[in-house]
């Protein structure tokens, strides 16, 4: 993963050229012309054009069309260059247009300007590739002025550029533009190795004694994955930040705004949806950056190669809030950077007994989501003696179908695995939910009241449901808000006069709807069947209860009611479990050792310990007392109370 300033693309898109009259040119010519990109960094590679051919009293009008700027471009300037010849070592700078709008209405750097947009080379001085004037004296005035220009100057030895927002001439280090390879000398440079002198520099930051400042212009980063393997989802990223060249974690925390702008591709095109095309999270606004206490920007899909991560940086800070720790004129550096390593060691895994987590957002805990992907919600948690600071909301793609006790997988980092039913996690490793994708039917939900249906009638009727977790499921996460993932609904029908049941389906419907509607006209197309009885934890969702009407069709005259089921095929998620153990513990009460109540005692084999099952009065669950006795009192009566020692352990 390489820093970078926003890029501008590797090469330069094609810009349009017209020769057309209305020119002061004194002479006939032929010129080449090139056209760059300029970042922060530095300029992309230049596309050259065929040779121009001009005559007396003509003009040449550059066009920088529309789609020269990607929408995860950050253009400073648009570079115009010329050369007698097609080499591109040869070329040199003649103009230059600025990518945001400058002036006193504007704040610096905050407003790009409006495309497509020309440049007009009129004249001879305009057409000159860097030529000498002995002194600052004879340089262009007036009408020659052109914005870019490049001149040496003899008595100082220095080449100097127009710079129109200025109104004056600066120097400038080369007018030649050749770029070999941006990742060395050009816009793609690793922010690592960048001289902060060399760079296009922010605009000053004002910030007062008590008043923060939110200035308009923004200062924009790509995290490059340069590998050739994807970057995987779960992976946490944000920005570094320094001053005078100090990493300083703590100090500026929460004095800078940060926002993730999506994925961005080669060519400067973003990305803000996953492989499923699911939104990313927390897309698009800023975020105070306080990474010691929640880590708001985690990778939702994985970086494919040539692919960057792009952010957008706000410093927003009064100055009482540096605590008079930064003195004026000091130098904030940023660095985009992808974090491995948040998770710190914590010691409370030493007085609580082991893995947690804590009460905080949703618990961490695992929903279920489209397809074969699922939700884990904000939260935090201890692993193995590492915490992590509240990671938000994500989702995960990558479930097998019809496989049972699919393992979610945390460490101390907060990074999320999906893992197969078999996998052993590892030391620093913990499992958080297991999911199964088994098909099947759900149990049938409440039955309708008897309705009387005459001869030659039928049944319609409206089922209804909401897109929450049953109440009665067997998991903490009952009763939880989630969409209904299920995908097919069964109707049941019991005659009344014999208490014969048939099903009929299956009725395809959208969960994002808040009923579906049946109608049922022909007896015998439904099947003899007697309910589904699955297991208590298959499916999530339940239907409500149907409220049945009379239609025409061909049922025998007698009384009947209604209920539903959902069917799975096998590519959705059926059951989530969080139970404690083998899942993590999640911890309300206070951090200190389980005040334990002996409860019965069980005798086991002969030969083995007896078991002691307690409950906690001050930490939530029951727990078990292994009661060891020594060697030589193995045999002896409860009485003796002579065990050798005592161990506990949460049960769930």
């Amino acid at each position: 993963m390489i820093p970078r300033y926003a890029g501008v693309g590797i090469d330069c898109p094609e810009w349009s050229l017209t020769v057309v009259p209305g020119g002061n040119f004194t002479s006939p010519g032929t010129i080449f012309f090139s056209f760059q990109l300029m970042n922060r960094a530095g300029l992309n590679r230049a596309f050259i054009s065929s040779a121009v051919n001009y005559n007396i009293g003509e003009k040449i009008v550059v066009t920088i069309p529309s789609n020269v700027r990607a929408e995860a471009w950050d253009i400073h300037y648009y570079i115009l260059s010329a050369s007698t010849t097609n080499n591109p070592e040869s070329f040199i700078q003649i103009a230059r247009l600025p990518g945001y709008e400058d002036g006193f209405e504007f704040d610096p750097q905050s407003l790009p300007i409006d495309l497509p947009v020309t440049i007009e080379l009129t004249r001879d001085e305009h057409l000159l590739l860097a030529p000498s004037v002995n002194t600052r004296a004879e340089l262009p005035t007036g009408n020659n002025l052109i914005d870019g220009m490049v001149r040496w100057i003899l008595n100082e030895s220095i080449f100097v550029e127009y710079q129109r927002n200025f109104m004056s001439w600066e120097p400038l280090g080369t007018p030649n533009t050749f770029i070999l390879d941006t990742t060395i000398d050009g816009s793609d440079r690793n922010l690592t190795e960048i001289d902060p002198t060399e760079i296009i520099s922010h605009p000053l930051y004002p910030p007062s004694p008590n008043i923060k400042v939110l200035p308009e212009w923004e200062s924009r980063y790509f995290i490059y994955n340069d590998s050739s393997n994807p970057l995987p989802a779960g992976t946490e990223f944000g920005v570094e930040l320094s001053y005078n060249n100090k990493r300083s974690p703590d100090l500026l925390n929460g004095l800078f705004l940060v926002k993730f702008n999506g994925f961005a591709d080669r060519n400067g095109n973003l990305r803000t949806t996953d492989s499923e095309g699911r939104e990313f999270n927390n897309v698009g606004g800023f975020i105070s950056w306080e990474p010691k206490i929640e880590t708001p920007f985690i990778t939702e899909d994985d970086l494919l190669p040539d692919e960057s991560i792009s952010i957008s940086v706000k410093p927003f800070f009064s100055t009482a809030e540096l605590n008079n720790q930064i003195p004026p004129n000091s130098v904030v550096g940023i660095l985009p950077v992808i974090r491995t390593q948040s998770g710190t060691y914590n010691p409370l895994g030493d007085l609580v007994n082991g893995d947690i987590v804590f009460a905080k957002g949703d618990y961490y805990r695992v929903l279920p989501s489209a397809g074969l992907s699922f939700t884990i919600g904000k939260g935090m948690a201890l692993v193995r003696n590492y915490s992590f600071p509240v990671k938000p909301k994500r989702t995960i793609s990558g479930l097998a179908e019809n496989t049972a006790n699919q393992q979610v997988i945390i460490n101390g980092n907060g990074a999320v695995f999906l893992e197969a039913p078999d996998y052993q996690p590892t030391s620093s490793e913990a499992l958080r939910a297991l999911i199964s994708t088994e098909s099947g039917e759900s149990a049938i939900g409440e039955w309708s009241d008897f309705i009387a249906i005459s001869s030659n009638g039928g049944i319609a009727g409206t089922i209804a449901f909401e897109n929450k977790i049953r109440d009665d499921y067997p998991d903490v996460i009952a009763g939880g808000l989630a969409d209904n993932n299920a995908p097919q609904v069964y109707v049941y029908i019991e005659r009344q006069s014999d208490n014969e049941i048939r099903r009929f389906g299956i009725f395809e419907f959208l969960p994002t709807e808040p009923n579906i509607s049946f109608s049922i006209d022909d007896w015998d197309n439904g099947v003899i069947v007697n309910p589904a009885n699955p297991e208590a934890e298959f499916s999530l969702f339940s239907p409500g209860e149907i409220t049945p009407s009379e239609i025409i069709g061909n049922f025998a005259a007698d009384n009947y009611r209604c209920a539903a089921s959902f069917g799975y095929e096998g590519a959705e998620i059926t059951s989530i479990s969080h139970a404690s153990p083998p899942c993590l513990r999640e911890w309300s009460g206070p951090f200190e050792p389980p005040s334990l109540v002996a409860g019965e005692i069980t005798i086991l084999r002969e030969g083995e310990p007896p078991v002691m099952t307690v409950t906690s009065t001050n930490n939530p669950g029951e727990y078990r007392i292994d009661l060891a006795f020594a060697a030589s009192s193995q045999k002896q009566t409860w009485n003796n109370h002579n065990w050798e020692k005592i161990n506990w352990e949460e049960l769930n």
